[in-house]
């Protein structure tokens, strides 16, 4: 599935919200590796 950068947003603050602080710490690196140009706004580059 392919969010756009809000709603991954959303998602993203959900999850890491019904977590222990250093699991929301741990998502937040998780998607920052995973999604860096979701994470800091670069456009996805198109293939």
């Amino acid at each position: 599935m392919q969010y756009d950068c809000n709603s991954y947003a959303v998602i993203l603050q959900h999850v890491c919200s019904r977590t222990a602080k250093y699991m929301q710490q741990e998502c937040k690196q998780d998607a920052v590796i995973k999604y860096p140009y979701r994470y800091y706004g670069i456009p996805e580059v198109k293939n």
